[in-house]
């Protein structure tokens, strides 16, 4: 799966299903705050956490330190706890 930084849009998109996929994000002290994420109805966990690994490989080469928001990139943090070395200091989920 390709995902991609639109930076003009501020989100990362990767087509999953054939539909778009994105998180929308900002960027503020070298965190990345993931504010709203949209995967198409009926994709499973496995490819919605295989589209957010995407993400956080993008995230990693700018050195960022992720501020989940949202609700899905919240659930993706519990359910792939070996990720929580990028979360920003002080975030526990």
């Amino acid at each position: 799966m390709e995902v991609i930084n639109s930076e003009f849009s501020r989100q990362y998109q990767a087509k999953l299903n054939g539909e778009l996929a994105f998180v929308d994000y900002s960027i503020q002290d070298r965190k990345i705050f993931f504010t709203k994420t949209l995967i198409p109805e009926g994709t499973d966990e496995a490819l919605t956490d295989e589209f957010f690994k995407g993400v956080l490989e993008l995230v990693a080469q700018k050195k960022y330190k992720v501020v989940p928001v949202c609700p899905l990139a919240i659930s993706f943090f519990k359910r792939n706890k070996m990720y929580k070395e990028v979360l920003s200091a002080g975030i526990r989920i």
